[in-house]
């Protein structure tokens, strides 16, 4: 509801509205905004019937809750409220940062995990492309070694080519 404020903030600014205090209250489980305002009887008249008939968008206003009273207390200067009300979103959006921040922190502590995660995972991928690697060298000796086995047993390119003929085979 704390669009109601700033409508009734800039409205109230528009009227020439000179003292000026607004708020959100709770009263039988509805949300009603109450404001108190003063001034020249022109501004605080044209101010009511704008207040009566112009409603933020998205508000659920029964037209016939409004109402006025006369009101005998103090009420702040539109100055003062104003510098209030500043003060009051500013620690609320400071309030909402503290919690993004929080969020934030955890989100990068996950993100931490993962990569310590994934070194290991790159790490084991290492060993396993050392032990291919020592595997493909010991492909490569026996296949010399048998190669060496079979030209010392007479057999040469030749013949190898010969039998690959003779089956259909190239």
């Amino acid at each position: 509801m704390m669009w109601a404020i700033d409508c009734f903030l800039w409205t109230a600014e528009d009227f020439g509205i000179e003292n000026f205090d607004v708020k959100n209250l709770k009263e039988n489980d509805k949300e009603i905004v109450s404001a108190k305002i003063e001034s020249s009887d022109e501004n605080v008249n044209d101010f009511i019937n704008f207040a009566k008939t112009n409603f933020p968008r998205h508000a659920d206003v029964d037209g016939q809750s409004i109402e006025v009273n006369d009101y005998e207390g103090k009420i702040k200067s539109f100055e003062a409220f104003e510098r209030s009300f500043m003060r009051h979103q500013t620690a609320k959006i400071a309030n909402a940062d503290i919690g993004m921040l929080y969020k934030q922190d955890i989100s990068i502590q996950k993100q931490d995990v993962m990569i310590q995660k994934q070194d290991v995972m790159i790490q084991k991928q290492d060993v396993m492309i050392q032990k291919q690697d020592q595997m493909l060298e010991k492909q490569d000796v026996m296949i010399q070694k048998a190669g060496s086995d079979v030209r010392k047993a007479g057999y040469d390119d030749k013949h190898f080519k010969g039998c690959q003929e003779r089956h259909g085979r190239h």
